[in-house]
């Protein structure tokens, strides 16, 4: 029975439906009619030659007509029996809700006394990417073709430290490449604000289904397609410059973001001033914050890699002009100025007056006139004539006051006074109070590690309280911009009394006590993968010792050897970070624990312990030299470089049985060290580090 002969049977109950001819096949209704009569609906009668007309079926037969007539009757008098639903009555004591107020979580309201469910398929997204990469792949529904005249070539890779150079490689010819991208407007539209812009928008390029890019490489172009049909992107020293340089072009937002976080994570002294033009171009904001901070607070390692002397004169103004620069001594910035000269001294030895009167305080030039022009010749890779008649010109006229301010803070994290200490505290010179910052999440931790890398605080490790058995993992991260602690991703192996650094944009734990004995195992925390690597392990394992970071090596000095309390560890042990390789150095002149260490001028101090004596260690000869005698002996204090000025924090007097809250201050000019002020309280076992200001 069809389905309106169905219809007219219970249109009439019992009754048997009059009795109509089986139209046969040419008689069929079309679509148009067969959706119209599945509609249970009233609808208006159309008249047979307006219906014949809206449905295309041109001229009707008349036993045709009579057919629809007594059919279209028929559903006229089913409707009038169908009852309608009335409409639902509100609950006066419901409230009803405004056109202002937000709907509910997981859809529309149901109707009143029903069941709904909000179903969300987490494949979805997934899925749907899929789908879409492979019409991308096999050129299904495409819509706008992308065609790039880009040069081929493979940029350059970002330098390696001039203490370890890689091997020079002939440039690669420039080869014009045409290629073709079969894509669709939708995709690019919800990746990249430029070509939103340009399908949306009243351009001439919407109207066409082909898009010349002259400026974008093939092989970067094809790399952001493959993110925008993937939401992945892989990111290497080769294609960095050139695929942020095509993100910020075209506007990929997220792909840039990602670029510069890789290059922030790769910088370092040999590239800094590179990649600060670099971000200044493209408006890499933070790539520029971290790339003037490094270059501030590792002054003298810039000056000594390969893109000083190619550094152009208004840069070279704009970085003298910062009064934070962290410089050993006037005739070492005197010795870098006089290099820079010697780079091209026909165009160069005219700016020379203007650089010394911009950069240089000339009062405070501790040697003879002879000896500082001895000092800057020395820096200059070709000294003429010229150029020592041009500095002693300079040096000779009126001398300027050049006023150093330091824009860098000192942070002391943590520490121990007959209890754990989670108090975080700066202090900035020519301040005459102590600021106080968020504290440690973890207020019973103790022997931790800290570290500091750009404007961050890293504290590893360490036990709870008197549970010295359950060594800890835990990494907590400290931003001093924003003042904010957030957890990081736990350690490989946990441990306390170890040390850590920070050297090539990672932080390194090496050592400390597990288990009662001390490790040899060491790793490595990658910030821009949020992952720990384990690395070569130690030549010797040693807790409770010290460690610093100078140029792309790691120098662990003294601690235990054995158990805790047990005996020291006189050998220096150095990791080359390029190269994954632990070597020993040599001998400790005072091995003990319980030492603290800090870089000033490239020399290395190692002060603390049950001595007073100072031991500098220059890593560039091999060599350890006295370096004074402090006021008090302070075991496991805080050390840092602040200012031209090397700082011992607070520690613990075993003479006197006191926690100590002094600070010393060692100038290398004098070489006398004297009390410089005090800590918010006592504290031993604190972190102490330097965060540089931008």
């Amino acid at each position: 029975m069809s389905p309106l002969c169905s219809v007219s049977s219970r249109a009439y109950g019992d009754q048997s439906p009059p009795s109509l001819p089986k139209p046969s096949s040419s008689l069929l209704p079309s679509p148009p009619l067969a959706a119209w009569t599945r509609t249970r609906a009233p609808v208006r009668a159309l008249s047979l030659p307006e219906w014949a007309r809206g449905s295309g079926l041109g001229a009707v037969p008349r036993a045709e007509c009579s057919l629809l007539t007594d059919r279209l009757s028929t559903r006229r008098r089913f409707a009038a029996r169908v009852p309608t639903t009335p409409p639902r009555r509100l609950d006066p004591a419901m409230p009803s809700r405004g056109p202002g107020d937000p709907v509910p979580r997981g859809g529309p309201e149901p109707e009143r006394g029903g069941y709904a469910y909000a179903y969300t398929c987490a494949q979805h997204p997934r899925e749907l990417l899929r789908a879409l990469h492979s019409f991308y792949q096999h050129g299904l529904f495409s819509d706008i073709t992308l065609e790039c005249h880009g040069q081929q070539q493979s940029p350059p890779r970002l330098p390696s430290p001039p203490h370890h150079p890689s091997p020079p490689s002939p440039p690669s010819p420039m080869t014009a490449t045409r290629r073709s991208f079969r894509c669709h407007r939708a995709v690019l539209s919800a990746c990249s604000a430029y070509f939103h812009a340009m399908f949306t928008a009243d351009m001439r390029e919407r109207r066409f289904s082909r898009v010349v890019l002259p400026a974008v490489e093939p092989d970067v172009m094809e790399t952001l397609l493959r993110f925008a049909y993937t939401s992945r992107v892989s990111i290497t020293e080769r294609n960095v410059q050139s695929l942020l340089a095509a993100a910020d072009l075209l506007q990929f937002g997220a792909v840039k973001a990602a670029c510069e976080r890789f290059l922030v994570r790769r910088l370092d002294p040999s590239n800094c001033l590179g990649l600060l033009a670099f971000a200044e171009t493209h408006a890499c904001r933070r790539l520029e914050r971290e790339s003037r901070r490094l270059s501030a607070s590792a002054f003298q390692e810039v000056c000594a890699g390969d893109e000083f002397p190619e550094l152009e004169a208004r840069r070279l103004r704009a970085l003298l002009s910062r009064r934070d620069l962290e410089v050993a001594s006037e005739e070492a910035l005197l010795g870098a100025l006089a290099a820079w000269v010697a780079h091209d001294p026909g165009s160069r030895a005219a700016l020379l007056p203007e650089l010394l009167e911009i950069g240089v305080n000339l009062r405070l030039l501790d040697t003879a006139l002879e000896e500082a022009l001895a000092t800057a010749a020395a820096g200059a890779a070709s000294t003429t004539e010229a150029l020592r008649s041009a500095l002693r010109a300079a040096v000779l006229g009126p001398c300027p006051r050049v006023e150093r301010a330091c824009s860098a803070e000192l942070y002391v994290v943590g520490g121990y006074h007959w209890r754990p200490l989670a108090e975080v505290h700066a202090w900035r010179p020519g301040q005459d109070a102590w600021s106080a910052g968020a504290a440690l999440p973890e207020r019973a931790l103790e022997s931790y590690a800290v570290a500091a890398l750009g404007a961050r605080v890293f504290v590893s490790g360490g036990y709870r309280g008197e549970r010295v058995e359950e060594a800890l993992a835990s990494l907590w991260v400290y931003s001093c911009e924003r003042d904010r602690w957030t957890p990081g991703s736990p350690m490989g192996l946990p441990r306390y009394c170890h040390c850590a650094a920070s050297a090539l944009g990672c932080v390194f734990a090496m050592g400390g006590f597990r288990d009662g004995a001390p490790a040899r195992d060491a790793e490595r925390y990658d910030p821009l993968k949020r992952e720990w690597t384990p690395i070569a392990s130690m030549e010797h394992g040693v807790g409770n010792a010290t460690a610093c970071s100078f140029r792309d090596c790691i120098y662990v000095i003294g601690g235990h050897s054995g158990c805790p309390g047990g005996s020291s560890l006189g050998h220096v042990q150095a990791h080359h970070a390029e190269r994954n390789q632990w070597s020993s150095l040599t001998l400790c002149p005072h091995p003990e624990y319980g030492l603290c260490s800090a870089v000033l001028g490239g020399l290395i101090y190692v002060l603390g312990g049950h001595s007073a004596h100072v031991d500098v260690y220059d890593p560039e000869r091999g060599e350890w030299r006295p370096g004074g005698v402090t006021v008090e002996r302070r075991l496991e204090g805080g050390c840092a470089a602040l200012g031209g000025r090397l700082l011992i924090t607070g520690g613990y007097s075993a003479e006197r049985g006191a926690y100590l809250q002094s600070v010393e201050a060692y100038d290398p000019r004098s070489g006398v060290w004297a009390l410089a002020g005090a800590l918010p309280g006592p504290m031993r076992s604190h972190g102490c580090v330097v965060i540089h200001g931008v």
